[in-house]
């Protein structure tokens, strides 16, 4: 807006237009050096621009620039505001369009009713004992809410990193109390597939306990209590 009120319709149309695309690259993409690339063209876009070369864009609160320095300085600094404003006005945008579009999709039984089944089931296969343990892995500990069951291990997320180290320990507990476990056996994360990083829990799941479907288990010692045919009867 600044740019345009100043007639400087390439420059502004290339802020914006950088601005924009940036804006855009967030969709689905997680890439960490994103802030820096997005820093880096942003003061690309105030050099290409020659904004930085007018000496009428200053801090008033500042006294007049003297050198090169100060009104590069100044120049920055009307930038980085205008590219604030310009960022908050999309973002407002952005957000009363998406709300508009998905307002359906924001409702509580779209996306916690999913949640509430799941651990009817889950509930269910630990035969509605209190004493009966959850673990869902990789990750998504919401379930542990939903279901009021307490966790198997400490370790209520299985990521590559962390199942290097807690892997036994989780197996360890597992032998020693009930437990109801679900693993994503098709997932992968970050290149990882989930059916070979935790392949040591996979194994000991097959021997151990009792498989309820592909990725679901239960303690042997819950057949007892609610067999298993009885139970997904109902």
């Amino acid at each position: 807006m600044i740019l345009l009120a100043r007639r400087r319709i390439v420059a502004s149309f290339f802020v914006y237009t950088s601005a924009a695309i940036l804006i855009g690259a967030f969709g689905d993409e997680r890439f960490r050096a994103i802030p820096f690339v997005l820093t880096a063209l942003f003061a690309a876009a105030c050099v290409v621009s020659g904004e930085w070369r007018a000496v009428g864009i200053v801090d008033r609160d500042l006294p007049f620039p003297t050198s090169a320095w100060q009104r590069l300085i100044s120049a920055a600094i009307a930038c980085v505001r205008a590219l604030v404003a310009l960022a908050l006005i999309i973002l407002v945008i952005s957000g009363v369009q998406a709300i508009v579009d998905n307002r359906a999709s924001l409702s509580y039984a779209a996306n916690f009713l999913p949640y509430e089944q799941r651990a009817d089931v889950l509930r269910a296969l630990g035969c509605g004992r209190s004493d009966v343990a959850l673990a869902y892995y990789p990750s998504d500990p919401l379930n542990y809410v939903f279901t009021r069951m307490p966790p198997a291990s400490p370790y209520l997320f299985m990521l590559p990193w962390i199942a290097e180290v807690a892997l036994p320990e989780v197996i360890t507990s597992l032998q020693s109390r009930p437990a109801v476990v679900s693993v994503d056996l098709h997932g992968q994360i970050w290149g990882y597939e989930n059916r070979h990083y935790m392949a040591p829990l996979i194994d000991f799941l097959e021997q151990h306990y009792t498989k309820v479907l592909p990725g679901l288990y239960r303690s042997k010692d819950l057949d007892a209590s609610c067999p298993l045919p009885v139970m997904l009867g109902h």
